[in-house]
Order: C-alpha cells, then sequence, then structure tokens
C-alpha cells in the first residue's frame, strides 16, 4: 500500500520541508525507514533526510536521533560505511543524552558492524562491548540480540567463524521468539554466511535459503540480495557455475536497484567466474574489469578474492598476459555507462 502511494508520500515530504514541518519532516521519514530500505527508494530517502537534518536545529533531541540513526542505516543500504558511521555516531550521543539505552544497544551495535566493514576490528569490539554492557542493564530480548549479533560480527571479522556460528544461533533463537520476520531473516542470513565461512557448505545453504524464503515472504529486497550472493558463493563451491552465475545476476538486479555498486562488484566478479569457468574467457576477463570499476578504491573483500584467486590464473592461461590485461582494461573503459544496469546486464547475458 505504501508503494502505491508513494509519489504521494514524497509530494507531502517535500511539502513538510517547504514550508519548515521539519519535525513532522523527519518523523515521517523515520517511520519509513524499513520500507525505503526493503523497497529501494534508499536515495530518495537519503536526499530528504540530508535536506531535513541541515534545518533540524529546533527540532528535539528524540527526532534529531531518529532521522540521524535512518540516514545511517540507509546509507549502509548502498554501502557507504564511513557516512553511515559518522551519522550513527552522532545519533548515539543523543541517546545517551536522552537516557534512551534502548536505542542506545541498537546505535553501538550498528556502530560495531560499520567499524568491521571499515576494517576497524579493535573499535568494532569496543563498540560491541558497550552494546553488552547497557544491554545487560536492560530486561529486552530485541536489545540483547543486537548486541550478541554485534558480537558475532567481530568474531566473524576476526575469521573466528565457529564462534560467531555460535553467537548468530543464540541470536536466532532470541528473534524466533520476538515474532519479527525481518529481524529474524537478518540472523538467519547471518548464520547462513557464517556457517559458509566456516566450511559446512550444506548447513550454509540450508539457512540461507531459509533467510531467502522468508526475505521474499516479506518483500526485503536487501536480504534477497545479500542471501542470493552468498548462495551464489556456495553453488561455486559445489560446482554448479549455472546456478552460481543465476543468483548472482538476480543478486545485481536487486543491488542495482539499491544502487549500491559496492554489493553490485561482488556479483560480476561471481559471474565472472562461471565465464571463465564455462571456457568464455574473453567475456569473464572483460566482467572483471568493469567489477574493477564498480569497487572503486576498495579491495577485493573476502566474498571476491577467493574467486579471483581461483579464475585469474585459468584466464591468463587461456588467453595470455597481454589479452588479459587489454580485456580487462576494455571492460574498465564501461566506466561512464557501468553504473547503467543495461550495460553490465548487456555484458554478462551476452
Amino acid at each position: 500500500r505504501l508503494e502505491l502511494e508513494f509519489d504521494n508520500l514524497g509530494a507531502a515530504i517535500d511539502w513538510l520541508l517547504s514550508v519548515g514541518r521539519v519535525e513532522d519532516a523527519l518523523r515521517t521519514i523515520s517511520a519509513l525507514e524499513r520500507f525505503w530500505r526493503g523497497h529501494a527508494h534508499v536515495t530518495e530517502a537519503r536526499h530528504w533526510l540530508a535536506h531535513g537534518l541541515t534545518l533540524a536545529d529546533a527540532t528535539s533531541s528524540e527526532v534529531r536521533a531518529g532521522a540521524l540513526r535512518t540516514a545511517s542505516l540507509l546509507a549502509a543500504a548502498q554501502s557507504d560505511w564511513s557516512g553511515a558511521l559518522s551519522l550513527l555516531t552522532d545519533a548515539r550521543e543523543l541517546y545517551r543524552t536522552l537516557g534512551d539505552g534502548r536505542e542506545e544497544v541498537f546505535a553501538l551495535s550498528y556502530l560495531s558492524f560499520y567499524a568491521t566493514r571499515l576494517n576497524d576490528i579493535e573499535g568494532a569490539e569496543l563498540f560491541a562491548q558497550d552494546a553488552v554492557a547497557v544491554a545487560a542493564t536492560l530486561d529486552d530480548d530485541r536489545a540483547s540480540s543486537a548486541a550478541l549479533s554485534a558480537l558475532g560480527d567481530v568474531y566473524s571479522a576476526r575469521g573466528q567463524h565457529e564462534l560467531a556460528v555460535r553467537r548468530f544461533e543464540e541470536v536466532a533463537t532470541i528473534r524466533a521468539r520476538l515474532g519479527d520476520p525481518l529481524l529474524l531473516t537478518d540472523a538467519v542470513y547471518a548464520l547462513g554466511k557464517e556457517a559458509f565461512h566456516a566450511g559446512d557448505e550444506e548447513r550454509a545453504r540450508h539457512e540461507l535459503v531459509r533467510a531467502l524464503e522468508q526475505a521474499r515472504a516479506v518483500g526485503e529486497e536487501q536480504y534477497i540480495a545479500a542471501a542470493q550472493l552468498v548462495l551464489s558463493l556456495v553453488d561455486t563451491h559445489a560446482g554448479d557455475a549455472a546456478s552460481a552465475a543465476e543468483r548472482a545476476r538476480e543478486a545485481l538486479e536487486l543491488y542495482t536497484h539499491l544502487e549500491d555498486d559496492r554489493s553490485r562488484a561482488r556479483c560480476v566478479v561471481v559471474v565472472a567466474a562461471a565465464s571463465a569457468e564455462h571456457g568464455e574467457a574473453e567475456r569473464g576477463a572483460r566482467l572483471i574489469g568493469i567489477a574493477d570499476v564498480l569497487r572503486g578504491d576498495e579491495q577485493p573483500d573476502e566474498f571476491e578474492a577467493p574467486l579471483l584467486d581461483r579464475c585469474l590464473p585459468e584466464l591468463r592461461a587461456t588467453l595470455g598476459e597481454d589479452l588479459l590485461v587489454a580485456l580487462t582494461a576494455q571492460g574498465r573503459t564501461l566506466a561512464d555507462r557501468v553504473l547503467e544496469s543495461v550495460v553490465v546486464s548487456a555484458e554478462i547475458e551476452a
């Protein structure tokens, strides 16, 4: 129903901001945070929040904190980890001043996750420990599960995947009692991802398929894409390149909708590896160049690096070093158009 009224929602928010009813605008945007993410209206909502927060000096601390938290979650949905951390740091300070322990736990938990994405593992652990400490003063399963999830992410970042699995098992058990399908989907997805990293591919597939089904049931595009991406890696390890590429294509389409180029790079690498395995070496090399553009200044991560380590020697042996370099560069020359889904899709489907 919200999707049907999207144009009216946008008009209402624009009007509220234009007439100075900033607090009403920010309350509205924050209240719809799950809708913006779940239906891939992240860019529009980030624009409204950025504008509204510049006008928010006279609004209540509670409303400003909620808007900052929402802006942070939306930034994270597009892999803007630095922006997300900065916004949520401000929100956490407001929640602490307000004495809102529950929201402070949520803020600390997300800050821990953002820090792991920025490779600040020590900082992430400090945030997670603070989240656990504050949660211990509350009788709140939702807050406790958030703090435990933050610890799981820290273990994952340290490569302690079996410990991470145990933490996410606890989180999933708690969230099953809460009756919130999105929170449970988050926990089951994390459990599946950690099982994959721990080498238990059978359990990883079971949990990730479960997370995928739950995400489809609630129409949550971000988790559909995330589950399909990790399932594509499970398929790759199982030797099913065709299924891996199919899953990666759906994830790519959704991440394009979400305008998350960093995650799009991961999807393109999966398809590049599948192309190499199917004897389509030239296309694989071009796709690696496209992924480089989408990745920007970042290095290949734990999803991409093993695939690149596996397929680049195959491509080098098939094409020779000079042709591999030339085709990869050809992929990079698509930089001006690569952000358009049709270009990437055309290359992948060619």
